[in-house]
């Protein structure tokens, strides 16, 4: 038996290919070759020849901050007017709250303590002031809720009411008196101005309903 002799034959090594990785390492190759020339322009863009340490300096120009102010001027006289608006509506809301609150002070007190109250006006000092109706005229001042002291308001120099006037007052003697169920001896206005702006707090009779309107 004739032994054929053997060879030993070396396999080249297979290569294996894959697409995905194939368009990943094209995809790499052309992100370096944007950004390689991207960070030249841009060290290029920030360079400052006169500049001794190499960066460029941005601000502005005298005539952009005169032009910038000047806008910013004209826009403040623009809204200034409805500043001072505001500002009035403000101060003569806050002036017809005082009012509201005596008047329903002195009603609510009148039913708690079945004893009648009362709050009176004067337009010439410009003040209001409740008092409780006992013994004869005048009548001692009652006691304000919170602050414990004698119930009465100036407007020329209670704080945030500076400028408001009682300009009229409708009520008999300017005094309106409630009885023990809150009733007032009659209905009628109490008119608080600031400027030419005016609100009116009325009391309506029978009921003592009371209400603030713009007049």
């Amino acid at each position: 038996m004739v032994r054929r002799p053997t060879h030993n034959i070396e396999c080249p090594t297979a290569i294996f290919w894959s697409p995905r990785g194939a368009i990943a390492e094209a995809n790499v190759r052309a992100a370096r070759a944007r950004l390689l020339p991207s960070r030249h322009r841009q060290a290029r863009t920030h360079l400052n020849p006169g500049d001794p340490c190499g960066i460029e300096r941005h601000g502005f120009t005298l005539i952009e901050l005169t032009a910038v102010i000047v806008l910013m001027g004209i826009m403040l006289l623009m809204v200034l007017p409805d500043l001072e608006s505001s500002s009035r509506s403000y101060v003569l809301d806050s002036a017809a709250s005082e009012v509201m609150a005596a008047l329903r002070f002195t009603q609510a007190r009148a039913m708690s303590t079945s004893v009648s109250h009362g709050c009176e006006f004067s337009t010439a000092d410009n003040t209001l002031r409740c008092f409780e109706v006992t013994g004869s005229p005048p009548y001692p001042t009652a006691d304000h809720p919170i602050k414990k002291t004698p119930y009465t308001v100036d407007f020329d120099t209670a704080p945030g009411l500076g400028g408001v006037a009682i300009t009229g007052v409708s009520f008999t003697d300017a005094t309106v008196t409630f009885d023990s169920f809150g009733a007032p001896d009659a209905g009628g206005t109490v008119t608080v101005s600031l400027s030419n702006c005016s609100k009116t707090i009325s009391v309506l009779a029978i009921t003592g309903l009371l209400s603030v309107s713009d007049s």
